[in-house]
């Protein structure tokens, strides 16, 4: 995974999800917010096999779309957990819907993905159905930073 239009963090919390909460929540910049925000919600029923975060960040915003695109394509098809949010909300929302729209175009199934979604309750709804397009299962938390 790379570094550029956003963080795709790739968390193993098997062994240490106590842990990243502790010391994440003892931060107070953007990320580790988000970081520990997430960490504090969790999906019913059977825990996924990969968890990652992607964090719109706002630099090379340009390839943030591609990069989610790319991320969910890869995780596609595998018990997995992404926990998405974004210091813009507006930006992150639109970065969201375009991957997505780049994603139904290709006839990508997320059905085994579990995807929670960090943002504003005004846009829940929309998130929500687009999401649901490609088959994920949703867990939205009303998050604002």
């Amino acid at each position: 995974m790379r570094l550029i239009a956003a963080f795709i963090i790739g968390l193993m919390l098997s062994a240490c999800g106590e842990r990243l909460a502790d010391d994440v929540c003892q931060e107070k910049d953007d990320l580790s917010l988000f970081m520990c925000e997430s960490s504090k919600h969790n999906f019913k029923g059977p825990r996924a096999d990969n968890l990652l975060a992607f964090y719109v960040s706002g630099e090379h915003k340009g390839r943030a779309v591609p990069n989610l695109a790319e991320t969910l394509l890869e995780i596609a098809g595998s018990s997995s957990r992404i926990d998405i949010g974004g210091i813009d909300s507006m930006e992150t929302r639109n970065v969201v819907l375009a991957a997505i729209e780049n994603l139904i175009g290709e006839g990508v199934n997320l059905n085994n993905v579990q995807i929670m979604y960090l943002g504003p309750a005004s846009h829940k709804d929309v998130i929500s159905a687009s999401l649901r397009k490609l088959g994920a299962k949703i867990l939205y938390v009303d998050y604002e930073q």
